[in-house]
C-alpha cells in the first residue's frame, strides 16, 4: 500500500523517539483517515481525529461518535496541519500524556488494548479494528526495525501548575510553572536522543495536578527515576538576596538517590555558574511517596532579581535541562543513540539524472530516488552513453 510506504518512515522515527509502536501509529492512521483519503486527511492534513487547534488551525466537520455504545453524529473542530508528517509528530506528542503511559514501549497487542482503555476513541470496537489492520498489513514488522529497549524510565514533574497562587516572581512577570514546564520539555527532548530512555510527564499544562496523583502516575508506570523541577523563593511578594541552586533528597534516601542528586547538583552548578547551596534532605511529599529514586531541584530563586531574569531566559532553561540529563547520564550510564549519517549521493547518479531530464528521457524529477539502488542509474547511464555514441557517429 502506497499510503503505508509513504508514512512508515515517520512512524518508525517517532517509535525511536517516543517508544510509541510504529504499528499502532500506522494502524490508527489507516483506520482514522481511511488510508489518507478521508475529509480530514485531504482538507486538514490530519491523519488522526484529534480535536482542538493544530499548527495550521482547526477544521470543523461532522463525525461519528459513540455514546453508551450508540453511534451518533456530532460536529467538532479538529486539529489542522501543514502536512502529514506534522500530523504524525503531533499524534506522538498527544500520546505522551500520562493517561496513555501504558502504550509507551508496549507490544502492539497491548498498545491496541491500552489506548482504547485510556479513552482515546469512543468506538467500542476501536482496539479490535486496530489489531485487525496490524495483522492484515503485517505492520508489526515496522516495530522490529526499532531496537529501542527501554532501560531507564524517567518521570518528570514540572512543579505546581499554571495557575497555582503565589508561585511567581514578585513583579508577576513569570509564573514558576512557566520555567518548570519549559525545562521539563527540554529534558524530555534531550533524553529522546539516548538509548533506552523513556519519559513520562506527571504534570499537565491545563491544571495543577495534585501531588498524590503525580506520584501515583510515576509508581503505576514503574518509573526508575522521579525528577521534580522547581524555581525557589525566599519569601512572599518581595525581592530577597537569597540565591543559588539546591537539590533535595528524602530524609531516608538510599545510595543511588544520593549519587544522582550529587551528580545533578554538580552539573547544575557547572552549567549555570550559580551559587552551590548543596544537596539537602527534606520530607517533601513527592520524595516520600515515590517508589523509586527521586530528587527535587530548586534551580534558582524567583525572588532574586538577577536569577529571576535568568529563569525567564531560554539559554538558562536549556543549561538547566542539559545539566539534569548530564546527571542522569553520569549516574546510569545511558548513552546517546548513534546518529544516522545522511546517505551520500554519488555524483555520477546526479549527472545521469540531469542529463536524462535535459534530453527528455525522464519527464519528472527523480531526485528523491538518487539514494536508491544503483541498478536503475547504471542502466540510465548506459542509455545516455549509447545516445552520445550514436550522436558522435552521425
Amino acid at each position: 500500500m502506497d499510503f503505508i510506504t509513504r508514512i512508515a518512515p515517520i512512524a518508525v522515527a517517532e517509535h525511536k523517539r517516543t517508544g510509541i509502536p510504529a504499528s499502532l501509529t500506522l494502524a490508527q492512521a489507516i483506520v482514522e483517515s481511511r488510508s489518507g483519503t478521508s475529509e480530514l486527511a485531504v482538507k486538514a492534513n490530519a491523519l488522526f481525529g484529534v480535536k482542538g487547534v493544530g499548527p495550521a488551525g482547526s477544521y470543523e466537520k461532522v463525525s461519528d461518535e459513540y455514546v453508551g455504545g450508540v453511534r451518533i453524529e456530532k460536529r467538532s473542530a479538529f486539529r489542522k496541519y501543514n502536512d502529514w508528517s506534522e500530523s504524525i509528530r503531533d499524534h506522538s506528542e498527544f500520546l505522551l500524556k500520562p493517561r496513555y503511559s501504558k502504550v509507551i514501549g508496549a507490544d502492539w497487542r497491548t498498545a491496541c488494548v491500552e489506548i482504547s482503555r485510556a479513552g482515546y476513541a469512543t468506538d467500542p470496537n476501536y482496539a479490535a479494528k486496530l489489531a485487525k489492520v496490524i495483522e492484515q498489513y503485517r505492520l508489526y514488522e515496522y516495530d522490529a526495525e526499532v531496537t529501542r529497549k527501554v532501560t531507564l524510565k524517567v518521570a518528570i514533574d514540572a512543579g505546581h501548575g499554571p495557575d497555582t497562587p503565589g508561585k511567581r516572581t514578585p513583579d508577576g512577570s513569570m509564573r514558576e510553572y512557566h520555567f518548570n514546564s519549559a525545562v521539563a520539555k527540554r529534558v524530555r527532548d534531550l533524553l529522546a536522543e539516548y538509548e533506552g530512555a523513556s519519559v513520562l510527564f506527571v504534570h499537565e499544562d491545563g491544571r495543577d495536578v495534585p501531588l498524590g496523583e503525580r506520584t501515583d502516575r510515576a509508581n503505576e508506570w514503574g518509573a526508575n527515576v522521579y525528577i521534580s523541577i522547581h524555581a525557589d523563593a525566599a519569601g512572599p511578594g518581595d525581592w530577597y538576596d537569597a540565591n543559588g541552586i539546591t537539590t533535595f533528597v528524602y530524609t531516608k534516601a538510599d545510595g543511588t538517590t544520593r549519587k544522582l542528586a550529587d551528580n545533578v547538583q554538580a552539573s547544575l552548578i557547572a552549567h549555570t555558574g550559580r551559587r552551590n547551596r548543596g544537596v539537602k534532605q527534606a520530607d517533601f511529599y513527592v520524595l516520600r511517596q515515590t517508589d523509586m529514586t527521586a530528587i527535587l531541584c530548586e534551580c534558582g530563586f524567583m525572588t532574586n532579581r538577577e536569577e529571576a531574569v535568568l529563569l525567564k531566559s531560554d539559554a538558562y532553561r536549556d543549561k538547566v535541562a542539559r545539566a539534569i540529563v548530564e546527571g542522569l547520564e553520569k549516574t546510569y550510564g545511558i548513552r546517546k543513540m548513534p546518529k544516522e549519517e545522511p546517505p551520500v549521493i554519488e555524483e555520477w547518479k546526479r549527472k545521469a539524472h540531469d542529463e536524462a531530464r535535459a534530453l527528455g528521457l525522464i519527464t519528472t524529477d527523480w531526485s528523491a530516488r538518487l539514494n536508491e539502488s544503483a541498478t536503475v542509474w547504471f542502466v540510465l547511464t548506459v542509455v545516455l552513453n549509447a545516445i552520445k555514441y550514436i550522436g558522435g557517429k552521425r
